[in-house]
């Protein structure tokens, strides 16, 4: 394709499995990608994973069969947050909330095909704090250049260099 969106080369391989009812189509823009192609030898499901890979964005078919893309932004951009109001009352007056250290990434490296090699992203202090802890390397051709790659490690570090406080048990 040359130069195109995420979203454009989610709809291309959508078509190519049959998916083409616009209205049954969610697609964000997403990230911009130097080229797409597909030549038959990997699945739909394998292309969408690169992509995704690189983007950090979702895919997903809603219970109404609407094949959805959500980018970077719209995952990751909105905070998810329960009001106390929320998490008091007769159903749910005890949360008792445990930290889990399983998730923590507090270094990551990422690959331009063609690039520099693996460009590393780390938080020093969670480092200290937690050992390294590193993020699957990713290695993608979906990058212009290699300060995408820096961007994108340093993204995946900033998602996961401390850890989360998933309720555990809710009373």
């Amino acid at each position: 394709t040359g130069a195109t969106r995420v979203g454009t080369a989610i709809g291309l391989i959508l078509d190519e499995i049959g998916w083409t009812a616009e209205n049954f189509r969610q697609l964000d823009t997403g990230m911009g990608i130097p080229d797409f192609s597909a030549d038959g030898t990997e699945s739909a499901l394998s292309l969408l994973e690169a992509l995704l890979t690189a983007d950090l964005g979702s895919f997903f078919v809603d219970g109404d069969g609407m094949a959805v893309y959500r980018d970077r932004t719209r995952r990751w951009g909105v905070a998810y947050s329960a009001t106390v109001d929320t998490l008091t009352g007769t159903t749910m007056a005890d949360l008792h909330p445990r930290i889990s250290l399983d998730q923590i990434r507090n270094r990551a490296r990422v690959t331009r095909e063609g690039g520099a090699g693996p460009l590393e992203a780390n938080d020093v202090p969670s480092q200290e704090t937690y050992g390294i802890r590193d993020h699957p390397a990713i290695t993608t051709p979906y990058l212009f250049d290699d300060n995408q790659a820096t961007s994108l490690a340093a993204f995946l570090v900033a998602l996961q260099k401390r850890p989360r406080d998933p309720a555990r048990e809710v009373a």
